[in-house]
């Protein structure tokens, strides 16, 4: 099996399960922000260069994870795209 590396267009699993699309690459956040976070003390267990990703969740939203927290499912497909854009509209 071949692994896909990370980059914008795939659908991904994060680790509570939420499956979205990857849509950017982001700056590492602030501690702060990682403090407030359910997953903190992983989050600080990792390399402070790993690469950090904006997804967009099928359910709505959009979510900021670090690639290791991240499992890649398979490149995106219209339909992927379809439901979250359609979320998006109903999350707001």
């Amino acid at each position: 099996m071949t692994s896909i590396s990370m980059k914008p267009g795939l659908l991904v699993r994060d680790d509570l399960g939420r499956e979205g699309i990857v849509s950017s690459r982001e700056e590492r956040p602030s501690e702060a922000w990682i403090n407030e976070q359910h997953d903190a003390e992983e989050i600080r267990k990792l390399d402070a260069s790993v690469a950090w990703w904006g997804v967009m969740p099928l359910a709505g939203g959009l979510v900021i994870v670090p690639e290791p927290m991240l499992q890649v499912i398979r490149p995106t497909t219209y339909e992927d795209f379809l439901i979250a854009v359609d979320h998006a509209n109903v999350a707001g």
